[in-house]
């Protein structure tokens, strides 16, 4: 894949991890105030923490949503729990390449101790690889909209 269409692909599945984590905001945020909007917001405003405004990662808005559909009996709803790894790695991990050219690689570590980290996660951003994260965020857009139903 050349670089300019690499780099689509990858905005493609960050973007789908971001509008998934909204989807799911949106999803809880109902279950606690069926009647509730989005509110307006500007800086500087003061607003009460919920679903849509709270510090959760997105694999806290996983587990809330797939305890709501086992709850609900429709855990076949439940959303794969890893495509969080997913979303935290691009946003703390480490993308490696030796240029701009594609496939990268995205990297974890662990937290340091006694100066030491561990490879926590290690995957080539290949044609392969992101057509895989495309298709499982796509799955989990349709089982949350079939769950809101």
């Amino acid at each position: 894949m050349e670089s300019e269409a690499y780099a689509l692909t990858v905005g493609k599945v960050v973007l789908g991890l971001k509008s998934l984590e909204f989807a799911l905001r949106r999803f809880l945020d109902y279950l606690d105030m069926p009647d509730s909007t989005p509110p307006p917001v500007s800086i500087g405003q003061v607003l009460p923490s919920r679903a849509l405004t709270n510090h959760a990662s997105l694999g806290q808005l996983i587990g809330k949503f797939n305890e709501a559909v086992t709850q609900a009996k429709h855990s076949g709803d439940s959303l794969d729990p890893t495509l969080a790894d997913i979303s935290d790695t691009l946003a703390d991990g480490h993308i490696w390449g030796s240029g701009p050219e594609p496939p990268l690689r995205m990297v974890a570590f662990s937290t340091p101790r006694n100066g030491l980290v561990s490879c926590i996660r290690d995957e080539l951003m290949d044609d392969g690889w992101l057509d895989t994260q495309a298709r499982r965020l796509q799955e989990a857009h349709t089982k949350l909209a079939q769950a809101g139903r």
